[in-house]
């Protein structure tokens, strides 16, 4: 009773780890469309307006993935 009661448990924190995971890919999807398009909006020169938007892409992705990797090591700690 005691594994299966362990293998319940387990299976509960791997349920959450793939809520809370969903809800990061959320709001990187959710950051990189709106700031895209404000920092693409507000670029004057038309020339550097695409890779403004590309790099704000990458930020939102580099600042959403730093966010997750400190919640799942909290997480699973």
């Amino acid at each position: 009773t005691q594994s299966t009661w362990g293998i319940i448990k387990m299976s509960k924190k791997v349920d959450g780890l793939w809520t809370g995971s969903l809800v990061f890919l959320v709001v990187f999807v959710l950051a990189a469309i709106i700031l895209g398009q404000y920092v693409f909006a507000r670029t004057k020169d038309r020339s550097q307006a695409s890779d403004n938007r590309k790099l704000t892409w990458g930020l939102s992705f580099l600042g959403t993935f730093c966010c997750w990797s400190l919640w799942i090591c909290t997480y699973m700690h």
